[in-house]
């Protein structure tokens, strides 16, 4: 852009004039050089307000004839603030379609995650239900087996519910947290409990450790619940053959960190950050589980952000990852 106004000023412009262009909010210059525009510009033009902010100012550097070229030539400056105005203009239109579509495409995809999400555990009860209502299931044992999936699919929905309802809320800037003085340790226990029943069929092991002094703080207990679960739920997914996840809460300074480990697929480095984007999933995610809403870490993300705290990723792909949900400690605990 910058080297063709150049060679179409150093073609184009009649001696004795420059040519100048400044952003009208901080009156920095964008295009010129100063030193070689002395005194008040001979003709000032603004852009319109739908393209960038600037002003156009042409200045004569000489004497004589100089003027007389100058308004002799001024077809030649309007020219060259139309492809200035046709340059930018082009880009930023460009760039807005590309998002829209790339928006487009992730809703596309988060649509058809969702929807085979809500299918796969819907089959399952009506499997179940039907041998049910057909008395199919004599044997307690088996029946119990039968329950435990019922709870399971019906949990897995729940929570699936639930992140599209919040992840809807903190879109329109709705979302509340009631937080409370709350036991962390024991909140972390019943959680991992919950998890550990609700995939009792894949023989997770999950180990806590927790150091001895840790405050009470305060949270949404609805809100972090739901964030560790994501957490331990992508750690299960994304496990493969390692069934094996540590859960350890440590106290800092002026913090309390609860650190998730895995030892599965691990997250690339150049994707660490993009994971806490709405609709986002990795690739080798994407192809280890191909269902997934892209909304988990999205929702972990805010709900720290509300909590004063933060989420960290430490991970190297084919040894595990660590996902830490940090919390700052209140004044005086």
């Amino acid at each position: 852009m910058k080297k063709a106004v150049d060679n179409l000023v150093k073609e184009n412009c009649p001696p004795g004039v420059s040519l100048l262009l400044r952003s009208t909010l901080s009156d920095s210059i964008i295009f010129g050089d100063a030193e070689a525009s002395p005194g008040s510009p001979v003709i000032t033009d603004f852009f319109p307000e739908n393209f960038p902010p600037w002003r156009l100012e042409l200045y004569q550097t000489g004497s004589g004839e100089s003027g007389f070229f100058l308004y002799k030539n001024i077809f030649f400056w309007t020219i060259l603030a139309l492809l200035f105005i046709l340059f930018f203009g082009s880009g930023l239109i460009i760039r807005t379609i590309i998002h829209e579509v790339n928006l487009l495409n992730l809703k596309s995809e988060f649509i058809a995650s969702v929807s085979h999400e809500f299918k796969t555990p819907l089959t399952s009860i009506a499997g179940i239900i039907e041998r049910f209502l057909d008395d199919e299931v004599k044997d307690p044992d088996k029946a119990r087996e039968y329950y435990r999936i019922l709870r399971h699919d019906s949990e897995r929905l729940k929570r699936l519910v639930k992140n599209v309802l919040d992840f809807t809320k903190i879109e329109e800037g709705k979302r509340e947290y009631k937080l409370v003085s709350t036991d962390l340790p024991e909140l972390v226990r019943r959680e991992v409990e919950n998890f550990e029943k609700e995939n009792r069929s894949e023989s997770f092991e999950v180990g806590i450790e927790i150091d001895d002094d840790i405050p009470p703080v305060f949270v949404d207990e609805e809100a972090m619940s739901l964030a560790l679960h994501n957490i331990l739920d992508n750690a299960a997914k994304f496990s493969g053959q390692e069934k094996k996840i540590n859960v350890q809460i440590v106290r800092k300074e002026n913090s309390i960190k609860i650190a998730v480990q895995d030892r599965g697929i691990g997250v690339p480095d150049n994707e660490q950050k993009r994971i806490f984007e709405k609709f986002y999933r990795g690739k080798q995610a994407s192809s280890v589980s191909p269902t997934g809403t892209g909304l988990g870490l999205t929702l972990v993300k805010h709900i720290m952000d509300a909590h004063g705290g933060n989420i960290t990723v430490h991970s190297q792909p084919g040894e595990g990852s660590c996902v830490s949900l940090i919390l700052p400690i209140p004044n005086g605990a």
